[in-house]
């Protein structure tokens, strides 16, 4: 389901960033909205023709994987796909306009706690994978919604809205970098998901989303880059677009290596935290935290 959900915004959020950026850069309301709109219904509509391949498919899954139980927690992970891909859009729409605050909330703060706070109480309610999978499905959507009035609030008035030329030529081959992306980051879960026991995915699963908990700290300073540089580089100032690398690829470092030590010195007390039986993740941990700086230029 994430990886459909990475697919199904075909790589809008980018294209958002890149002609929405240059678009608000040019103070064009009316171009900018353009962009919005076309990018917003594109990832609707990829996201509803995935949320159906992945319900048409849930039994193959579920028999690739040996796991019968695993068809009926993929229905309601299929609901929450077009409303990941729409969310993603939306946030990207926020970061073109230079609003850090509301995007950075949105995936940072809202999307984070209302997951922890409907996981417990799917959790108590009843103790079960679709549980845990109908109260995700919840979050997505209501993150979805709270984004877009976030979005509205802020979204240029004015000027007439005319055709985006060169938005899905520029996005869909971005759509397809991340999905291979995704896929190589995701083959040692789908190796393990084939041949260990659930309890060893589990074990890993906790280790490797606590390494990426670096780079979600690091979005606040990252937050802004993209619609910077794309505003900048259609403008051809390249000295300025120089500056401005060299001091977020400084920023991100200075944040970023301290956060890298703490889980390679602390990571089984970390994992300790979950459970007595995570801290046997600790060397998976270690291993994955100093990857997570090569991604931060």
């Amino acid at each position: 389901s994430s990886l459909l959900a990475e697919a199904c915004d075909l790589g809008m959020d980018y294209g958002v960033l890149r002609f929405g950026g240059i678009a608000h850069g040019a103070k064009d309301p009316g171009r900018f909205r353009a962009v919005v709109v076309r990018a917003l219904l594109g990832a609707a509509v990829a996201g509803g023709a995935a949320a159906a391949l992945l319900i048409a498919g849930g039994g193959m899954v579920a028999r690739l994987f040996e796991k019968p139980a695993l068809e009926a927690v993929l229905l309601p992970l299929a609901l929450a796909v077009p409303c990941t891909g729409g969310a993603e859009v939306a946030r990207a729409s926020l970061r073109a306009l230079g609003r850090a605050l509301p995007s950075v909330a949105s995936d940072s703060m809202v999307a984070p706690v209302l997951r922890l706070a409907t996981g417990a109480w799917a959790v108590a309610l009843a103790p079960s994978p679709r549980a845990a999978a109908l109260a995700y499905a919840w979050t997505e959507a209501t993150v979805l919604v709270v984004t877009l009035l976030m979005l509205w609030r802020v979204l240029p008035r004015g000027g007439r809205r005319g055709p985006v030329p060169g938005l899905f030529r520029f996005s869909l081959p971005m759509s397809l970098n991340r999905v291979i992306l995704y896929t190589n980051n995701q083959t040692e879960v789908i190796v393990l998901g084939l041949l260990a026991p659930a309890a060893t995915v589990g074990i890993f699963g906790v280790a490797k989303r606590l390494s990426t908990v670096i780079g979600a700290l690091l979005t606040s300073v990252t937050v802004l880059f993209n619609p910077m540089v794309a505003d900048l580089h259609h403008k051809r100032h390249h000295t300025e677009l120089d500056r401005l690398f060299k001091t977020a690829t400084r920023w991100l470092f200075t944040v970023g290596f301290p956060l890298c030590l703490i889980e390679v010195l602390f990571a089984r007390d970390l994992l300790h935290v979950f459970g007595g039986g995570f801290s046997s993740g600790a060397t998976a941990l270690a291993i994955l935290a100093p990857l997570a700086p090569s991604a931060w230029p």
